[in-house]
């Protein structure tokens, strides 16, 4: 039996509908003012009908990035049963439907580095992003105003007119900066893969060859370079936590493990 055609309601909250997106559970609205992009919340992130206790709090603190290369999330609002998250619109085009501008690997490189420095301070502010992708990323021709624009003067006029910025950051609790890491890698070699890049190239940008930001960072740097392994000498504020949240677990486990044995050891002299 076919499904059901999918409803798009004509109105969320104050915000009138006027098309559905591409992108996945996505719709274009607009109120008197601007225009947003509401994104449909799944139900992982629902308790009883509401925003789960965690993922309200994790999106309070992603309304307080206001970092002028991170789209905004302006709120959420119901329609019926259903919660959208309100984002910022910014216009422009993704970073897939832009491949052709980066047909040079050294353009392509500059804008791993300028997202490398995004990412680097929402995991500053102790935020993993977790949905990084060609999709979730836009390039906008008006230029965050603390932000440098890619900055080569050999490179094609139409990649140094634009800005990167992230979109859609998941609502998901996600805490493994390695998440980003590996998503902002695999966007890059999407784009080296849509452009015919030489397969070794595609292949130094696997994501399995970055530990960290700074591996990737130092990669991009020098795309020369022979191993992209990390040099860095300081964690991010995650990375440390979760560092010490993994000795803290082994540490517990050794001490069940020396609790048990030492049972066993009471009740073979007990016989």
């Amino acid at each position: 039996m076919p499904d059901a055609p999918k409803t798009i309601p004509q109105t969320v909250g104050s915000w009138r509908v006027l098309r559905e997106l591409r992108a996945a559970n996505s719709l274009l609205a607009e109120d008197d003012s601007r225009r947003v992009i509401l994104k449909l919340l799944e139900e992982d992130c629902l308790w009883r009908n509401r925003l789960h206790p965690n993922i309200q709090s994790r999106l309070a603190r992603v309304r307080e990035i206001a970092h002028p290369a991170v789209a905004n999330l302006l709120g959420v609002e119901r329609a019926g049963s259903q919660l959208y998250l309100v984002w910022e619109y910014v216009p422009g085009k993704t970073l897939a439907e832009s491949a052709d501008l980066f047909r040079d690997p050294a353009a392509l490189s500059q804008l791993g580095l300028q997202l490398c420095q995004t990412v680097a301070r929402l995991h500053a502010l102790g935020i993993v992003h977790g949905n990084i992708h060609e999709r979730n990323i836009l390039l906008s021709s008006q230029n965050a105003p603390d932000e440098s624009p890619i900055e080569n003067v050999n490179l094609p006029a139409a990649a140094l007119q634009n800005t990167a910025i992230l979109t859609h950051i998941s609502p998901l609790l996600y805490d493994d900066p390695l998440a980003d890491v590996h998503g902002l890698a695999d966007a890059l070699a999407a784009v080296a893969k849509t452009n015919q890049y030489p397969p070794d190239q595609i292949k130094l940008l696997s994501s399995s060859n970055f530990l960290d930001l700074n591996a990737l960072q130092n990669f991009l740097h020098d795309p020369r370079s022979a191993n992209p392994a990390s040099t860095a000498t300081a964690d991010s504020p995650i990375a440390a936590r979760l560092r010490r949240r993994t000795i803290a677990t082994i540490a517990l486990v050794l001490l069940g493990a020396a609790a048990i044995a030492g049972a066993f050891l009471h009740l073979g002299r007990g016989l």
